[in-house]
């Protein structure tokens, strides 16, 4: 079923309109959507929402001073050296 609405309802433009009509998945938009469920709430039996729980995203905003793969890399290092405290203490 098409259901032009879809793209009417969706406040991330996670769906568009062609040309012909028809309405089709912004890929692209995917990592913008809020779950709101709009889409679900307009077309339950066309549209399935769910999370995965193995995925998780992160958006790193540098402000110049480091690359995002450095501040990321740094973060990990620093979180598993404290991970690291936490486990010795409990051991202890």
């Amino acid at each position: 079923k098409n259901n032009e609405r879809l793209a009417v309802v969706c406040p991330v433009n996670i769906f568009k309109k062609t040309k012909e009509g028809k309405v089709e998945l912004v890929e692209k938009n995917i990592p913008d959507c809020t779950l709101c469920m709009a889409c679900v709430d307009e077309e339950p039996e066309g549209v399935k929402v769910y999370k995965n729980s193995s995925d998780i995203m992160v958006f790193i905003e540098s402000w110049g001073q480091l690359d995002p793969e450095v501040m990321v890399t740094k973060g990990v290092e620093l979180l598993t050296g404290k991970c690291d405290g936490f486990e010795k203490s409990l051991k202890a």
